[in-house]
């Protein structure tokens, strides 16, 4: 199996900035239906937010991708 992010630039906001071509987690939120939110930054220009539920990144993590 190989090697996956969870999290990888796509949007012109993640390509460009101080630090081209890269995002990386700042911080989660735990919701109580299961959701989290992901805060990341982007090119160190600003910051983004993604939603995903904990048992899906569990899954995709672990290999079991759901995506």
């Amino acid at each position: 199996m190989r090697p996956r992010a969870i999290l990888a630039p796509e949007k012109d906001f993640e390509f460009m900035g101080q630090s081209v071509n890269v995002v990386f987690t700042n911080g989660t939120v735990l919701e109580d239906d299961g959701t989290i939110r992901i805060y990341y930054g982007a090119a160190d220009q600003c910051v983004g937010l993604v939603f995903a539920k904990l048992d899906d990144l569990i899954r995709t993590c672990l290999g079991d991708s759901v995506v």
